[in-house]
């Protein structure tokens, strides 16, 4: 039997499904069965599973009633079913970089819940990057209780054995699956959390694809399979890519805008700049970010705002105020951004930058 199980719960979204699937098939590492969970999914859905299957003795599918939310209902006896050791996650119109379950495995190495970056695509295909590293102690205790500033389902993976310790497993839930499934074994003392914040999963924003047909989706992630072919042009996007939630919520939660020095909010944070430092760290571990020196600078202005929203300390106003001077439009964006991500409301921006 192989290794390693992918779930990968569907209903209606058989064009980009084609996509998805595509995505796995061109993994580096080859040792995998797919269960498709086909949620009450129409005959369109139905026949590119099956074509897929025919042609793919690793892929095989369950078709189902359509159930409460996306396949919950059937997760668990798909995974019990299979006697994979290690438990992947595919979302039916997400893309996996070719390295996606190579890096994933790495962290399940090292620990028994793993949790990488992510890249959501907007319009334009503007890149947002998510990451977060949930084994940071206060960060930890926040997601046991459901609050996360990071988390998905593709970008999610765990040991089998993890699984099997938990009371219930996959159930449908409010308001996300998924926030409450992992908020189970991170309240559980005896599973150690590994996180990396290297992005090997494309994620299409909802708000981006909610304007678009299922044709034209898949159009769009037919281009984009093809643009991201190559180490350098996945690269490439992640150089180009903004914040998004998981870093700010790391940031402030971990009490790092009380810190003296931006060196000092990393370490807080768990966090390291170090290139050389380790790609998976696990609970109290500092978790490696290899930025761009852009990147770099965003991040710093990040916590000079969350400095200046906690403190109203001095050097993060005039941080704060050179930054206003030389990027009036980015800088008012990425306000608007911490003041949402820290729980205030997005008009508050304002009131930061004239601080």
């Amino acid at each position: 039997m192989p290794r390693n199980l992918i779930i990968c719960p569907t209903f209606d979204h058989a064009e980009t499904l084609l996509f998805a699937i595509s995505s796995v098939q061109a993994q580096t590492m080859r040792d995998w069965e797919l269960k498709v969970i086909l949620d009450g999914s129409p005959d369109r859905s139905i026949e590119i599973v099956e074509a897929f299957a025919t042609r793919d003795s690793r892929i095989s599918f369950d078709a189902h009633p359509k159930g409460d939310g996306y396949g919950e209902r059937y997760r668990d006896a798909a995974i019990k079913a299979s006697d994979a050791e290690r438990i992947f996650h595919l979302g039916d119109d997400d893309l996996w970089a070719p390295e996606h379950m190579a890096h994933m495995s790495r962290g399940l190495d090292k620990g028994d819940w793993a949790l990488t970056g992510v890249l959501f695509i907007g319009e334009n295909r503007q890149a947002s990057w998510h990451a977060g590293h949930l084994g940071c102690p206060p960060l930890r205790a926040k997601a046991a209780k459901g609050s996360m500033g990071h988390s998905g389902l593709n970008n999610v993976a765990v040991r089998r054995a993890a699984y099997d310790q938990l009371d219930v497993g996959w159930e449908p839930a409010k308001p996300s699956s998924e926030v409450n499934m992992w908020r189970k074994y991170l309240a559980r003392n005896d599973v150690r959390a590994a996180c990396s914040a290297r992005a090997t999963v494309f994620k299409f924003a909802a708000a981006h694809r909610d304007k678009r047909s299922s044709l034209q989706r898949a159009a769009e992630l037919s281009s984009f399979a093809t643009s991201i072919g190559t180490p350098e042009a996945r690269d490439a996007f992640r150089v180009a890519a903004s914040f998004g939630r998981g870093l700010c919520f790391q940031l402030y939660h971990s009490g790092a805008a009380q810190a003296g020095s931006f060196e000092e909010a990393m370490a807080l944070a768990h966090l390291s700049l170090d290139r050389s430092a380790a790609e998976w760290a696990t609970d109290g571990e500092a978790m490696a970010l290899r930025l761009w020196p852009k990147q770099r600078a965003f991040l710093e202005l990040i916590w000079q705002m969350l400095r200046a929203l906690e403190t109203g300390d001095s050097a993060a106003l005039e941080a704060l105020h050179r930054a206003r001077t030389d990027d009036p439009v980015g800088t008012a964006r990425l306000a608007e951004a911490v003041c949402v991500y820290t729980g205030r409301q997005k008009t508050d921006a304002g009131a930061l930058l004239a601080m």
